[in-house]
């Protein structure tokens, strides 16, 4: 009985031993994450309505935020340049709201800003890493 124990200990850890090779075979990865760009939203969706403030990009549109109960806090800064070149956009610009449209920040959401236009309110969800 003590014999086939014996026997059958050896077999597992001799199949439990094939599979090493004796090189470290396992890989390493590393991933570096980064708020999008512009440029990266535009290729994926050239309609996107972007605006750009403090060298992050906001994205109008999201259905959840435009849900929400917000009121304006501070004033912000203005719509400086239309641009719809992902590669040049820059602080101030925007891909459809006009040159010198008011941005507000949300008082409830640090991550929205509420654009001022003529006709309504527009609220840009900070666009985040991942």
């Amino acid at each position: 009985m003590l014999r086939q124990i014996l026997f059958a200990a050896g077999i597992g850890c001799t199949v439990l031993m094939s599979g090493c090779t004796g090189q470290d075979t396992a890989s390493t990865q590393m991933s570096v994450s980064s708020m999008p760009t512009a440029s990266e939203v535009l290729l994926i969706n050239p309609k996107a309505n972007l605006f750009q403030y403090e060298s992050t990009v906001y994205e109008a549109g999201v259905p959840w935020v435009d849900k929400l109960e917000l009121t304006r806090g501070e004033r912000l800064t203005k719509v400086l340049r239309q641009n719809k070149n992902g590669d040049s956009f820059r602080d101030g610009d925007a891909t459809k709201l006009k040159k010198g449209t008011a941005i507000y920040r949300a008082k409830e959401h640090v991550d929205v800003l509420i654009a001022d236009t003529s006709d309504e309110e527009i609220r840009f969800l900070l666009l985040a890493e991942g």
